[in-house]
């Protein structure tokens, strides 16, 4: 009656959780056999005990010692198996799941991807059309193996602004003329200020005072900078790269402003956007450590003067002009922006100094290239 009611325990929950069903069978084959011991000594002790009489001997006894012991192997053996058989198809089961979920995530990386590539043509047709946003991600240029050595560029758009400030405005200089100024071909500006790592990429050295890769090189001069243009282009990558002139460096500066700075005419909040004499420590700083302006472009004050294209004038005049380039020739390059070291009067988006000095560093202006004839 024990065996039978073990048997069918089992055998009736074999198919629900096999740990336990394990635990549980354990138990009872100690206990059968201890039952089965316990009886085969009773009866090896006591010969005339009824149970172990009635027409049973002792080798009777060892005969169902033997039969229960095979019937519980036996049974062992089958749930073994049958556990196995349920592991396996639960495993099985997992692995089409998992196959189906990995199916799954595959398919939506291949639509993201596909919308990408949608969003991408579409926005290179923008570019292409010259009907692009200004501020408009539209590329890049990877210089070295280095994730910080890759260039990135906005679009910048065609249009008009008032260059110069005008004369109400608070630490204007003499030479700020404020004039209409028209920018008839769109351009790509680089978002950033060159850096130490993209500068070295390139060059092989890094002549910058205060070192750090992912500070503005510095300590560059105007041909030095048209060195590196060189190697760029060189590289005829689809592009032509150069220094942006004054106008477009202004006009980029501003992002739509006609206020003091990009931001408006508060200087106190000049720190969140630049560094300069107040919050510099008398170093530069990694790019892009501050906000940007409206059109995605860091450090348009401060940290690091940039050198721009035109040569320097005194006066740039109060007419209205298209696509100035500023005079054929000249002592000096006109440097942009403002430094580390400069007073709050020095960032503004119009100061324009004649004299270029230390702490000089540079931002490219890239399009595509004009295709040969």
């Amino acid at each position: 009656a024990f065996s039978v009611t073990a048997l069918k325990h089992w055998l009736s929950t074999i198919a629900n959780e096999e740990q336990l069903n394990r635990t549980y069978f354990a138990e009872e084959i100690t206990e059968a056999d201890d039952f089965i011991k316990a009886e085969s000594k009773a009866c090896l002790d006591n010969p005339n005990k009824t149970s172990c009489t009635n027409g049973k001997t002792k080798w009777e006894v060892m005969r169902r010692v033997r039969v229960y012991r095979r019937i519980l192997r036996e049974t062992m053996e089958g749930t073994e198996k049958k556990i196995a058989k349920i592991e396996a198809e639960k495993r099985a089961e997992q692995e089409r799941i998992d196959a189906q979920k990995r199916s799954a995530e595959a398919a939506k990386r291949a639509e993201l991807e596909r919308q990408e590539r949608i969003e991408a043509e579409r926005k290179a047709a923008l570019l292409r059309s010259g009907h692009a946003k200004s501020g408009t991600p539209s590329g890049t240029k990877k210089l070295g193996q280095a994730e910080n050595t890759v260039m990135k560029f906005v679009y910048i758009a065609p249009g008009t602004f008032m260059m110069g400030s005008p004369s109400s405005e608070a630490g204007r200089f003499n030479n700020e003329d404020h004039h209409k100024v028209t920018i008839t071909k769109g351009f790509e500006l680089q978002t950033t200020e060159v850096t130490q790592a993209q500068w070295e990429a390139v060059m092989g050295v890094n002549p910058s005072n205060f070192k750090g890769a992912d500070r503005p090189v510095e300590k560059v001069s105007w041909n030095d900078a048209q060195a590196f243009i060189e190697k760029l282009n060189a590289q005829n990558d689809g592009y032509r790269y150069r220094l942006p002139t004054e106008a477009e460096w202004e006009y980029a500066a501003r992002a739509g402003t006609k206020t003091a700075y990009s931001f408006g005419d508060n200087a106190s909040l000049l720190g969140e956007y630049a560094w300069y004499d107040g919050n510099s420590g008398n170093e530069t700083h990694a790019v892009a450590s501050k906000k940007p302006n409206a059109w995605g472009l860091y450090d348009m004050h401060g940290n690091v003067w940039e050198l721009v294209e035109d040569y320097y004038t005194a006066s740039l005049g109060t007419s209205s002009v298209t696509d100035p380039k500023g005079p054929s020739s000249g002592d000096y390059r006109v440097i942009r922006g403002g430094s580390w070291d400069c007073y709050a009067r020095n960032l503004r988006s119009i100061i324009d100094p004649g004299i270029a000095g230390s702490r000089l560093g540079l931002r490219l202006s890239r399009a595509r290239a004009e295709p040969v004839q």
